[in-house]
């Protein structure tokens, strides 16, 4: 009942199905991905310092106030009336500030003396148009440095994707590494169980020929140890499934308790010659990791480039063109005004430096130091990433050997076995020959399948470096 029980429950899986699993369900994919939708609004934001900018202001003052003029005595005053004001400002890449400004007033000014009752009134209309420009002439005068709050916007988008594609190959590495390995574990149980079915049988066999007095007794007892060998590596491959399978539960978000029946088979073993050169050269092109690494020298390579601009004096040229119009009538004014009756102006220099310089000196020095690290970062991952290469090429090369040498092996103790067999049935082998038959077989099965194992693992592994694994179709 309890068997019956789990085969019910039992879920098939294939390996797409594991690998889509994964990747639908996995947090550290999600939060990758939410990342970048992260950098795409922080980019959009950094871009908001070239967005022009409306200005608006609309007001009504009040004001009074007492003067004293020599020979005409004090006298009072007071000015009311509303005024407005619309214009726009915009920063360009270069550098430049540019504003223009509209307003208008319309201002009643009343003077009363204090000891007469003598009052004048006084309310026209007061225009203006106003253009200013102001332009950075060293710190700020170059476009890449008035864009690098962009730069390093858009470069942290691309991090925050090769981060996800890192995360991605990391993930369907895993979920692999995990899949297959259960699928051999599960093909080392099924052989430890043929062992011990075997040597049960062996039991069975040697206990019947002792009885008939054609063998010893003490056979009885090489294959009894025979069976508990087998029975003790059946315990140990049953342990050793389990793990395997609890892991691949694990990565896929799966209960521990559920079984798994895997449905997908191993591609055939294309035997080839590796270049090793050539596979270290794909690596260093594509790994994923290595990709940020060069990103993030690259970053700070550039970012020397803005800190050494910085340490620049802020030396700026600020021009001004104001036209104005002033009459009782508002068409009147604004008559004026467009006539250029009443035309201003300005032009100048702006100057200001720190005396010492010490917060851009050493935002430089810093920037330095960082390329440094960005360097040694860079190097040290180029130097794991071809050991790893190495390693797993050596790794693809050894094990397409053995699984040659176990194959035939296989083939060679199967013959061996079946002979053997016969000639102890003829009185021409004992059974401890038999025994030893039946112990290289199952040694050289063991030997293939692990052979099979580690070379799927190596193309793996290899296959991640190089950022080269895709969920199957």
């Amino acid at each position: 009942m309890l068997l019956f029980s789990t085969l019910v429950f039992a879920q098939e899986l294939s390996y797409e199905q594991a690998c889509q699993m994964a990747l639908e369900r996995n947090p550290q994919l999600k939060t990758a991905q939410i990342d970048i939708e992260s950098a795409q609004s922080a980019l959009l934001s950094a871009k908001g310092i070239f967005d022009p900018r409306i200005t608006a202001e609309f007001g009504r003052s009040l004001s009074t106030n007492q003067q004293l003029f020599a020979g005409v005595g004090a006298f009072n005053t007071e000015t009311l009336g509303p005024s407005g004001s619309v214009g726009m400002q915009a920063y360009l890449p270069y550098g430049t500030s540019l504003s223009w400004t509209y307003q208008v007033s319309r201002t009643s000014s009343r003077f009363k003396l204090e000891d007469l009752d003598t009052e004048q009134e006084f309310n026209p209309f007061d225009t203006s148009l106003r253009l200013n420009i102001n332009q950075p002439i060293l710190e700020g005068a170059l476009t890449n440095y008035n864009l690098r709050q962009v730069r390093e916007a858009e470069q942290s988008v691309d991090l925050a994707q090769l981060r996800l594609i890192e995360q991605h190959q990391n993930l369907l590495s895993d979920i692999g590494k995990a899949y297959w390995n259960l699928l051999h574990q599960g093909l080392l149980l099924s052989l430890a169980e043929e062992s011990l079915s075997i040597a049960t049988e062996e039991v069975r066999h040697i206990s019947a020929q002792v009885k008939e007095g054609n063998l010893a007794s003490v056979e009885v007892d090489r294959v009894e140890s025979a069976r508990l060998a087998a029975e003790s590596g059946l315990i140990d491959a049953q342990n050793t499934h389990q793990t395997a399978t609890e892991s691949l539960l694990i990565q896929l978000g799966l209960p521990l308790i559920q079984d798994l029946v895997l449905t997908s088979r191993p591609q055939d073993i294309n035997h080839r010659q590796w270049d090793e050169q050539k596979e270290i050269e794909l690596v260093l092109q594509n790994n994923p990791s290595i990709q940020i690494a060069k990103a993030r020298k690259e970053q700070a390579e550039i970012r020397i480039k803005d800190a050494r601009h910085a340490k620049l004096p802020e030396l700026g040229l600020s021009a001004s063109y104001t036209l104005s119009g002033w009459e009782e009538d508002y068409s009147e004014a604004m008559s004026e005004l467009l006539s250029r009756e009443l035309p201003g102006s300005y032009v100048g220099l702006s100057l200001s430096s720190p005396i010492g310089n010490w917060a851009d000196k050493g935002q430089y020095e810093q920037r330095i130091a960082d390329l440094k690290k960005a360097h040694l970062e860079v190097e040290s991952l180029e130097q794991s990433l071809i050991q790893q290469t190495r390693q797993q090429v050596r790794i693809l090369r050894s094990s397409e050997i053995k699984i040659r040498l176990a194959q035939n092996n296989v083939s060679v103790a199967e013959k061996t076995l079946a002979a053997d067999r016969k000639l102890r049935d003829a009185g021409r082998k004992i059974e401890k020959d038999v025994l030893d038959s039946i112990k290289n077989l199952d040694e050289a099965k063991v030997a293939l399948v692990r052979a099979q194992a580690d070379h799927s693992q190596a193309l793996l592994e290899l296959a991640r470096i190089q950022g080269a694994l895709k969920p199957p179709s």
